[in-house]
């Protein structure tokens, strides 16, 4: 794979319209569980919406597979400048390889990206990151000979340890910030979720 330069792949950050906004989620709160609890409690409806759009793609069919990596290409587009400081390295790792794949594939990357109200960069990255994990399981289903670069990426930051930081934060932050991040989350399933009839 020929090397790539991050900051010509990096897509710029447009603004959404204002009718794709949303008001903050309601919180429900136990002092029983950890916030990575909660959060994943609290976003599970839109974690199965996703789990559901991704199972319309047949990715042993190169066409469906190209159309299944523009997805997430476009949803990274979203969501890649929402993410904390600390996290651009491994996420603009996922775009660079999503982009190797679709090069293969012969496919053009997202264009620009879109974003709502200013995202909590923990709540966008537990999205991202969390991904990791349904890209091992996806793994399997996908054809011989295909480009597998995005799905076969590991983070730097292991997942546990971004599960630390993540609960350090929430402890640290007000409801109001906790509420915040589940939201952010909520907001990044949503762009993984809404699968376009086109690319359907």
């Amino acid at each position: 794979m020929p090397p790539m330069v991050a900051a010509d792949l990096k897509a710029p950050c447009d603004v959404m319209p204002a009718s794709l906004v949303r008001s903050p989620l309601p919180a429900r709160y136990s002092v029983d569980e950890t916030f990575h609890q909660r959060i994943r409690r609290e976003t599970r409806a839109a974690h199965d919406v996703v789990d559901g759009a991704m199972s319309f793609f047949d990715l042993k069919n190169a066409k469906a597979y190209a159309r299944f990596l523009s997805h997430h290409d476009h949803a990274l587009a979203r969501l890649s400048c929402q993410v904390r400081e600390e996290d651009e390295p491994d996420i603009q790792g996922m775009i660079d390889h999503i982009h190797a794949d679709l090069r293969v594939l012969g496919v053009g990357r997202a264009a620009n990206a879109l974003t709502d109200e200013p995202l909590d960069g923990f709540g966008v990255a537990y999205v991202l990151r969390g991904s990791r994990m349904g890209a091992r399981v996806l793994r399997a289903r996908i054809g011989p000979g295909l480009p597998t670069h995005y799905m076969d990426f590991t983070p730097a930051l292991a997942w546990r340890e971004f599960r630390a930081a993540l609960e350090m934060h929430a402890a640290s932050v007000p409801e109001t910030g906790r509420r915040h991040i589940i939201a952010s989350a909520q907001r990044a399933f949503e762009a993984f979720g809404s699968v376009p009839d086109s690319m359907a």
